[in-house]
């Protein structure tokens, strides 16, 4: 045991030791001219028409400055080992661009251009080529291919000056532009030329090496990287030998085929891409050289349908874009700031309209005190006895104006005998002051019965202006609890919908900061396609990486939302039962329940004023715009507004709901009740029963309504019975000794009796009754 301890010390110092070293700049220096050293030795070995190796002095034109003479030492060294009398010229030409990007160097930014590294490339190739050429007698031929050599080295210096400054930075694969991907393809496959003339077995391990390239690329890159990598490869080692020119089309084809079917998987795109090549190498006149690429394409496929997923999952991560968590986070805290300045804003608007609107009322509202007054200004003023009447006799008082109101409530008019008994003085104008005390009544009577309808019509846009705050301040409270958002899963989740036929319009995947993940879906729904919920969740499952629960489907005009969540700790095992009173055929009790694709199981019974059909349609109605509020992503409390505000505007005549919910989270096994107007829900814990009963009202009388809420920690195996107001209008003392009493007993079997004891319970009075019994499991 000591020695193990001991062996583990030593190897944590030496791993710290390691670190160290490498944290150091001048050992990662080092480490980066040996780099440099040992790509200049492996891309001197590949060559074009079996006789050219221009790329060494290529890559000697595109190394960094400061890594110059490393790379020139690997490229000079593998000149002389592998270009035999040729490599002579090679290593002639490697020393003149090293001159030449010398004298070049104290140019002012020139060497920054990017034309610098072709034209290094270009002249030394061309200078060399054209001494040989002469050397041994002039040749048109031979001046055409050492122009094509020196031409294909420039453009090779362009690919390796583009890949350095790739690698040297932080972008991912899948975050390349296509010219980016095109210049790392063709440096790849320059590399790989280098391992074209080992082979074993008479096979290539540098075309089973690129063949293997262009599978990955078509698998995890898609049709962009198929078909770049695959034209690149092929047309690398097309030239290779004039004999292999056939790989051309066999490798772009192939890389084509594998990147449409990316999406399936390795094995769909390893035989696209095999069946693919097939086709073009039967077109190949080669028999031998086809049969030979056959057997290699056949060996690197093979390879790859057998490689470990654990391995292509780091793989995959070379073609994921790196997320910019500052820009992300960012935009979270946006999206947060503006829902919840949004929220406070509107209910504002709220606030000032009805200040506004009282303040009007008070100021332009007609009051029955005035009739009188206005009737006096319409006839008194062009009466020519007006200074005798309201001067020499006292107007009329406060108790005068009283009575005149008084008979007006009464009679709804006055006459002109009326007129005589209220004026000091026998008027000359009765029938003219009866006829304007009337008009003037008539109108604060309409405009009171005018403005009872405005306040209710306000009142309305004042609550919906809340509940919109409502939505926007759940909404700014859900993006607060989340950490980030998954793209990648979110693609293959897409990717899933779309193998089983759907149209995937949006996905999103989220994880809280529980690390819990919500993924949420809206596909088109115009052929109202049965979904296969079992099917979705093994495939949505295996596409994120993570156990997923059965979704939460709400439906919206040509438009369906689905919304899973991981699968949670513990469940519900539930039993319902309900009876309609008189045995009719509309009750007025409903209820539900529901999971939210938040990891909460919700269950709701709603109670309508009364019995039968009105009752059925208030129930109902509560139930149903409370369930497809929740499951779209509202918070209870913001669907209890919206619900009271349907119902207060349903109908002229009252309706009225009960609402009792219970909500269980499946991940802690806590519940809260809230309850509007709703009995009280029963507890069986062992061989105790627990009450939770909260005073409220219920929906659709007033205008500001709440939820009367309370928690409770629930255990496994307690029991939980909720009941409509109907099972215990003859007292609940039974019920509790019933619960009380039970032992074993099955959840639906439960609620079945539960309504059977009532009703002989209830011989003077049938209510509308509704049970739902939940126990609380373990999954």
């Amino acid at each position: 045991m000591k020695s193990a301890v001991m062996a583990e010390e030593k190897s944590n110092s030496i791993n710290s030791s390691a670190n160290k070293a490498l944290e150091n700049k001048s050992v990662q220096r080092l480490l980066i001219n040996i780099t440099y050293t040992a790509l200049g030795l492996i891309i001197s070995n590949s060559s074009v028409f079996g006789q050219f190796a221009p790329f060494g002095v290529a890559f000697v034109a595109s190394v960094p400055y400061q890594s110059l003479l490393w790379g020139a030492l690997g490229t000079i060294a593998g000149a002389f080992l592998f270009s035999g009398i040729s490599g002579y010229r090679y290593i002639a030409a490697v020393l003149s661009a090293i001159a030449l990007r010398w004298v070049f160097s104290e140019i002012d930014n020139f060497s920054k251009r990017k034309f610098f590294a072709p034209v290094i490339a270009f002249i030394p190739l061309i200078s060399t080529g054209l001494i040989m050429s002469f050397a041994v007698g002039f040749e048109v031929s031979d001046i055409v291919k050492y122009l094509t050599e020196s031409l294909l080295a420039a453009t090779s210096s362009y690919f390796f000056t583009k890949t350095i400054v790739l690698c040297a930075g932080t972008k991912g694969i899948a975050s390349l532009s296509q010219q980016e991907l095109a210049c790392l393809s063709m440096t790849g496959c320059i590399i790989l030329l280098s391992f074209g003339r080992l082979s074993i077995a008479g096979l290539s391990v540098g075309r089973i090496l690129a063949v293997l390239l262009v599978i990955v690329c078509s698998r995890y890159g898609g049709i962009a990287g198929g078909c770049i990598t695959g034209a690149a490869t092929g047309v690398v080692f097309g030239l290779s030998m004039p004999q292999y020119s056939f790989l051309g089309a066999a490798y772009a084809f192939g890389g084509l085929l594998g990147g449409l079917m990316s999406s399936v998987g390795k094995i769909a795109v390893s035989i696209s891409f095999l069946l693919s090549s097939i086709i073009v190498l039967l077109q190949a006149t080669q028999g031998e050289q086809a049969l030979t690429v056959f057997y290699e394409i056949l060996i690197a496929a093979s390879v790859f349908m057998l490689v470990p997923q654990s391995f292509t999952n780091g793989i995959t991560a070379l073609f994921t874009a790196p997320t910019n968590d500052n820009k992300a986070e960012g935009l979270r805290q946006c999206v947060i700031m503006r829902l919840d300045y949004a929220s406070k804003a509107i209910s504002d608007v709220s606030d000032s309209v009805n200040a506004i609107s009282k303040k009007l009322h008070t100021v332009y509202s007609p009051d029955k005190d005035n009739i009188y007054s206005k009737a006096s200004e319409r006839v008194c003023t062009s009466c020519g006895l007006k200074t005798y009447c309201w001067e020499k006799h006292e107007p009329l008082d406060d108790t005068d104006f009283d009575d005149i109101n008084n008979l007006l409530s009464d009679k709804k008019s006055v006459t002109e005998e009326d007129i005589d008994n209220f004026y000091p003085k026998k008027c000359c104008k009765k029938q003219e002051m009866a006829l304007a005390i009337n008009d003037c009544y008539k109108l604060c009577a309409a405009y009171s019965v005018a403005d009872k309808e405005i306040n209710e019509v306000k009142s309305l846009v004042s609550d919906e202006f809340k509940g919109l705050s409502g939505i926007l301040n759940d909404l700014s409270n859900e993006f607060k609890d989340y950490e980030y958002f998954d793209t990648e899963c979110a693609e293959r989740v897409s990717a899933v919908f779309k193998l089983e036929g759907f149209v995937p319009i949006d996905v999103a995947c989220r994880v809280n900061k529980y690390n819990r993940m919500c993924i949420e879906v809206i596909i088109s729904d115009n052929e109202k396609r049965q979904i296969k919920r079992s099917d979705l969740i093994k495939a949505v499952s295996g596409a994120c990486g993570r156990k997923m629960d059965a979704p939460c489907i709400s439906y919206a005009p040509d438009r369906c939302r689905i919304q899973f969540n991981e699968k949670p700790v513990y469940d519900l095992q539930i039993g319902t039962s309900q009876h309609t009173s008189g045995n009719g055929t509309l009750c007025g009790d409903s209820f539900n329940y529901f999971t939210d694709g938040m990891g909460r199981f919700i269950s709701v019974i709603s109670d309508g004023m009364g019995t039968g059909g009105r009752a059925a349609v208030d129930g109902n109605m509560a139930t149903g715009i409370l369930t497809k509020l929740v499951k779209a992503g509202l918070s209870l409390d913001c669907s209890l507004n919206i619900v009271n505000s349907a119902l207060i505007i349903k109908s002229d005549e009252e309706s009225l709901a009960t609402l009792d919910v219970s909500v269980f989270d499946m991940f802690t096994g806590n519940m809260e009740f809230l309850k509007a107007g709703a009995p009280m829900t029963y507890i069986k814990r062992g061989g105790n029963v627990i009450k939770i009963e909260t005073p409220s009202l219920p929906a659709g009388i007033l205008r500001n309504i709440s939820f009367a809420k309370k928690e409770f920690n629930a255990n496994v195996q307690d029991c939980i019975v909720m009941v409509s107001d109907g099972v215990i209008s003859s007292g609940d003392g039974w019920l509790e000794s019933k619960l009380k009493s039970l032992n074993e007993f099955d959840v639906k079997e439960l609620a079945e009796k539960i309504i059977q004891d009532a009703l002989s319970r209830c011989s003077d009075r049938d209510d509308d009754m509704t049970v739902i019994v939940m126990r609380c499991v373990e999954r």
